[in-house]
C-alpha cells in the first residue's frame, strides 16, 4: 500500500493516502531491504513471475516476500534476459521500463527494446524513436498501466515531470510540470518510481 522512491543510497516511503513521506524515512536502501545493493540503477516489478527486481550495473537482485534479498544474489542480468549480449560498463543503463510484453532499457541519449532479443540502440531524439519530445537524459520513467502497450508514461527529469501518451507518441499538453504539483509532498528529484496495484 505504499510507494518507494530511490535517491542515491536512500529510499523514501510515500504514504499515498495521507500524501506525505512516511515517518522514519528516508532510510538507507541496504537497511530497509537487507541484501540489496547500496545504490540501485532501477527497480521494477515483473508481472510474469510476480517478483520485484533491483538492477545495479550488469547485475540484478530479487526481493523475497520477507523484503530481503537471497544470499545467492546478485546474478547476471544477461542470464535473466538472454540475447542481451555483452553489457556496457556499469551505469550505462540508467533506468528500465516494463510495458506490456516488452522491456525498455535507457542509457545516455539512447534506449534498447527487448522482447526475445535486444534491439540495436535507438537514439531518443531520432525519427525512429517512439519517445519523441522526451529529453535525451532523464532520471526514470513509470507507466500508468504497465499491461497496456499504449499506456501513458511519466518521465522524471530533475524537479520536473513529463506525461507522455505512448499511443500517440506525444508529450501531453501542459507538461512538463513540477513533480510536487503531480505528487504532493514527494521528493522533488526522483530516481525511481513504480505503480503497483493502483498505488504509486
Amino acid at each position: 500500500g505504499a510507494t518507494y522512491f530511490f535517491k542515491d543510497k536512500f529510499v523514501y516511503k510515500y504514504d499515498s493516502q495521507n500524501k506525505r513521506v512516511s515517518p522514519g524515512y528516508p532510510r538507507l536502501i541496504k537497511s530497509r531491504f537487507p541484501g540489496a545493493p547500496n545504490k540501485v540503477d532501477a527497480v521494477y516489478f515483473n508481472r510474469n513471475d510476480g517478483q520485484t527486481y533491483f538492477l545495479r550495473g550488469n547485475e540484478y537482485y530479487i526481493l523475497n516476500n520477507n523484503e530481503t534479498v537471497p544470499q545467492d544474489h546478485p546474478k547476471k542480468l544477461s542470464d535473466k534476459y538472454p540475447g542481451l549480449g555483452v553489457l556496457p560498463k556499469i551505469n550505462s543503463f540508467d533506468t528500465a521500463l516494463g510495458l506490456h510484453n516488452k522491456m525498455y532499457f535507457f542509457s545516455d541519449k539512447k534506449y534498447f527494446e527487448f522482447t526475445n532479443a535486444i534491439s540495436p540502440s535507438i537514439d531518443i531524439s531520432s525519427n525512429k524513436s517512439i519517445f519523441k519530445g522526451i529529453p535525451s537524459k532523464f532520471d526514470c520513467v513509470m507507466a500508468e498501466d504497465s499491461k497496456n502497450e499504449n499506456s501513458e508514461l511519466y518521465f522524471f527529469k530533475g524537479s520536473k515531470i513529463i506525461k507522455f501518451n505512448k499511443g500517440s507518441n506525444k508529450v501531453m499538453p501542459g507538461f512538463p510540470k513540477k513533480i510536487t504539483s503531480v505528487f504532493p509532498d514527494s521528493p522533488s528529484n526522483i530516481d525511481g518510481c513504480i505503480k503497483f496495484e493502483g498505488t504509486f
